[in-house]
């Protein structure tokens, strides 16, 4: 998934051993039974570990209870479930998913625990860490999707109560809502916070389903095929009602550095990448028109370059490189919108 930092899944942020505790304490098969009883109760965990030769048994308190004052360990003891015992190397994103359903995981290296993971553990600083890495990344695509639902750009940065207003302006977008399949009570529960873990599950459904959105839909390359070309300075159509004839030889390309993925930058990078660009440019044509391609209702307008002389490879690649979503070509008659992967994604006639 592309949005993601760095194309880092949730999976890889961070390990579930980041939470886990590690200072575990094995008892003998020996120890009295009601005495580990009453040290469990007294820390208040549900299962302890016995140590049987190489094995690790587990008991629980709750059984414990009913032993008999001289009863051992060894007649308590019990294989720990499969169902709670998992990998070291279990993510963090993982173990979230797990705890909704199991009260504790247990961590295993080499047939060994080396750690266990209760509901406690989820106030550690890793895990909250983790719940704000998705809040933040569900906060930026939610911004992008209403900003493409919208044909207004809205810069992601984060502010106190941004997370609020978005939701609030999703909520606004009934198509949006529809599409995203996420009800107004789920993202109320995002905003109540009424535990981590729950507000782990209601924000994780949601940003793995905008960033899908994102990446994956039709109303994104619909935009981008509704969208007109205007030359900078004479304010002519390339693209669009009563649209002119182009400037140079067709097949012409439209290519901009402003904005990737429909992530709005402040005006001095966008100026900083659009002019590293057009110096990559200089180096393959001299044929460059600046253009602005926006939307009709004129909310959204990126500066961008209209060229010719250019294979269309290459100005996929050095869109892709810039990290740009798409390109358009412009023909005598059609405007085409090519992906990164040189795929048209939507077209119409130049005129319209």
């Amino acid at each position: 998934m592309a949005v993601y930092d760095s194309d880092r899944s949730p999976h890889l942020w961070f390990k579930a051993l980041d939470i886990a505790s590690r200072r575990i304490r094995f008892a003998e098969p020996s120890e009295l039974a009601l005495d580990q009883f009453y040290w469990m109760k007294a820390f208040d965990f549900d299962v302890s570990f016995v140590k049987d030769g190489l094995a690790t048994l587990g008991v629980y308190r709750d059984r414990l209870a009913n032993a008999d004052r001289d009863a051992t360990l060894t007649d308590w003891t019990h294989p720990l479930p499969t169902e709670n015992c998992f990998s070291d190397h279990l993510s963090l994103n993982d173990a979230f998913s797990h705890l909704d359903k199991l009260p504790w995981l247990v961590l295993m290296r080499d047939g060994q625990v080396v750690g266990i993971i209760t509901h406690d553990d989820l106030k550690k600083p890793a895990a909250t860490a983790l719940v704000d890495a998705h809040l933040a990344s569900l906060q930026q695509a939610l911004w992008q999707l209403v900003g493409s639902y919208t044909n207004h750009p809205i810069h992601d940065g984060r502010k106190e109560g941004d997370l609020s207003r978005v939701l609030g302006e999703v909520k606004n977008i009934p198509e949006l809502c529809a599409e995203l399949g996420c009800s107004d009570h789920e993202m109320s529960v995002i905003e109540a916070c009424p535990t981590r873990l729950i507000q782990f599950q209601a924000s994780n459904k949601l940003m793995l389903r905008a960033l899908e959105m994102i990446e994956n839909r039709d109303q994104v390359w619909s935009a981008y095929g509704d969208s007109v070309i205007v030359d900078k300075e004479s304010s002519e159509l390339y693209a669009g009602p009563n649209s002119v004839g182009l400037p140079f030889y067709s097949p012409c390309f439209v290519i901009t550095a402003c904005n990737p993925r429909e992530q709005v930058f402040d005006r001095s990078i966008n100026r900083l990448r659009n002019d590293m660009l057009r110096k990559s440019l200089e180096l393959r044509t001299d044929k460059i028109r600046l253009v602005v391609s926006q939307s009709r209702c004129g909310k959204w307008t990126e500066e961008s370059f209209l060229v010719s002389d250019i294979e269309e490879r290459a100005i996929v690649a050095l869109a892709a490189k810039y990290e740009q979503r798409a390109v358009f070509r412009l023909e005598e008659q059609g405007i085409f919108v090519i992906d990164e992967h040189g795929d048209v994604k939507a077209q119409r006639s130049r005129s319209e």
